[in-house]
């Protein structure tokens, strides 16, 4: 019989026939105070964590910045760049985690604490920074940069590697996706999938049924996995201790790849202000040991070894509480994830300062935002430009004006744009 796919990440094999393999994405919870960094380091070491993973952006890498002022001057502007915040770019750049000396910090705490450090990051910038100073064991990829093909373009050529969350992929993206890494002759590419809801129906809204789409339909060639960012808490008149869906995905749907946000503690250091950035959706040191140690039991139980009467009862009952997040059986986003605008910030192209009409567009002029005026009902009318299109863009000429922040729209072009054209590789270089 073929073998079950597998990867090894930093040395470490990954797949069915191997433990599930447990990433502590740390995101912003390290306060940019390197203290607070090292507690969040030792704590996933003691909880027994496979890896850590941090984030690498700048505000620029996701957002344009605009005054203020401009943001409330128009409707589409303040659901673009305002996202409830009052100032995306802003909020941003309160929570980012600084590159240069900070991020070899964190990168030499992996060393000193023994355990794998790897990033998601946001802009082919931050891609090229990562490959040329640290050259990490593994890439990981946003919910919302499936689709984001300058970023994928250069992972690519760095041939590690690559987890790719689909969640808010449709199967004909995810499809077309892998073909362009295929393409690129990318390092391997584990598929995960999660929840992209954070508010209180986010048990409900778990979608485990996606997890079973993707095993369906994947994992006879990718390794499979989830992105998990559920909390404990009290749902369905039931309490969650925040592990039952990783654990059921792993004992079921043969996840062999956990992510979970960790805080370690949710006070953050005495004296540092705010507390921990995603502490709303991240588990502490102790949460995290009991998803590792039930991660290991549905794994023993699933490949047939034997456990505990004990463990055995566990396990029924977490896939009981699992089963309330089930929903569908589908590849794609989910209705609520369409409502909440959680699936559409998606990238598109925008203008990266005043432009002029009747000249050709270079690089240096484009922004690949992940601002969503594309989804306000006055501008459902207008074509926006997802990044495969980069290539035609460039060296196109715009028939009128458009300001710094707005989108490029495909009617503003002289050329028409082929939205089925497949993205090219080789666009950006490493």
């Amino acid at each position: 019989m073929p073998k079950n796919p597998e990867i090894a990440i930093d040395g470490r094999m990954i797949g069915l026939e191997h433990p599930p393999y447990i990433i502590a994405e740390i995101s912003g919870n390290h306060l940019r105070d390197k203290k607070r960094a090292r507690l969040l380091f030792s704590e996933a070491k003691r909880a027994g964590a496979d890896a850590i993973k941090i984030q690498t952006y700048t505000p620029d890498s996701l957002a344009i910045e605009i005054a203020p002022e401009k943001i409330d001057s128009k409707p589409q502007w303040k659901e673009a760049w305002g996202w409830n915040t009052g100032d995306i770019y802003n909020l941003y750049k309160q929570v980012y985690t600084p590159q240069g000396d900070f991020t070899e910090y964190l990168f030499s705490l992996g060393k000193e604490f023994d355990i794998t450090v790897f990033s998601t990051p946001f802009s082919v910038k931050d891609a090229v920074y990562l490959a040329k100073e640290f050259d990490p064991p593994a890439y990981k990829i946003g919910a919302l940069e499936y689709n984001f093909f300058p970023l994928l373009d250069v992972i690519a050529q760095t041939k590690k590697p690559i987890i790719l969350n689909t969640c808010v992929a449709t199967l004909q993206q995810i499809i077309t996706t892998l073909e362009f890494l295929h393409k690129a002759k990318s390092g391997p590419v584990v598929l995960v999938t999660g929840p992209k809801i954070y508010h209180e129906d986010s048990a409900k809204n778990f979608l485990l049924g996606r997890l079973d789409a993707l095993k369906e339909t994947f994992s006879h060639s990718h390794v499979i996995g989830l992105s998990d960012h559920f909390l404990r808490g009290g749902y369905n008149h039931t309490y969650y201790q925040g592990h039952e869906f990783s654990v059921a995905g792993i004992l079921q749907y043969n996840a062999s790849i956990i992510e979970k946000h960790f805080c370690g503690c949710r006070s953050g250091l005495p004296g540092t202000p705010g507390g921990d950035v995603d502490g709303k959706s991240s588990i502490v040191t102790e949460e995290m040991q009991a998803l590792i140690f039930w991660a290991k039991q549905a794994y023993k139980k699933r490949k047939g070894d034997t456990i505990s009467n004990d463990a055995e009862m566990e396990l029924q009952l977490i896939q009981q509480k699992a089963a309330y997040g089930y929903g569908k059986k589908m590849i794609g986003p989910s209705q609520a994830e369409i409502d909440t605008n959680e699936a559409g910030a998606l990238r598109y192209i925008y203008a990266n300062k005043d432009l002029r009409a009747k000249r050709p567009l270079q690089l240096e002029d484009l922004h690949f935002s992940r601002a969503i005026h594309h989804a306000h009902p006055d501008f459902h009318r207008e074509t926006a430009l997802p990044t495969l299109t980069v290539s035609q863009v460039i060296g196109n000429v715009l028939t009128r004006p458009v300001e710094k922040g707005d989108p490029i729209w495909a009617e503003l072009l002289k050329d028409p744009i082929d939205l089925n054209r497949p993205y090219e590789p080789g666009i950006f270089k490493l």
